[in-house]
């Protein structure tokens, strides 16, 4: 079955990594091969299809529905973009694809790729080697801002 807005389901395939973002407050960017830049308060993802930046960082506010990328449970404190319905985008093929850190219950957080932190900063690492992983990674650039954002003035 196809990825649907909503459907809070993960994505299964071989994805490209887009590039890392990190909260400087509370680490430091890992050692990676992807473009990593820092997440500022204001920064957050367009998850209306209807948006013509569907897909796509904005920043907050933002006049259509979009998910803040600044969060208090540390979800975000480290996130790879991945390169799900983002080549082109279409309207409604699922949006705000990461691969992020875990809830310590591993619970389900909408349509996301879950790991935990010392995973993740090794994994990281061994990115500047391998720019592939099966079911859900490899590397490109997206926009002429670090982060690609929409709404920057």
């Amino acid at each position: 079955m196809a990825k649907r807005e909503g459907d809070m389901a993960t994505p299964e395939g071989c994805f490209p990594l887009r590039r890392l973002l990190y909260r400087p407050d509370r680490e430091s960017a890992p050692e990676s091969g992807l473009p990593a830049a820092a997440i500022e308060r204001d920064d957050g993802w367009c998850d209306d299809p209807a948006d013509p930046f569907y897909n796509r960082p904005v920043t907050l506010p933002y006049p259509a529905r979009a998910e803040a990328l600044w969060r208090d449970d540390r979800l975000y404190d480290l996130l790879i973009v991945l390169g799900h319905n983002d080549d082109p985008v279409r309207p409604g093929a699922g949006s705000a694809i990461f691969l992020h850190l875990a809830a310590g219950d591993f619970r389900i957080h909408g349509g996301v790729c879950r790991t935990e932190t010392l995973g993740f900063l090794g994994d990281c690492k061994k990115l500047r080697y391998r720019n592939e992983i099966m079911r859900g990674w490899a590397m490109n650039g997206l926009g002429s801002d670090p982060k690609g954002r929409a709404g920057r003035k």
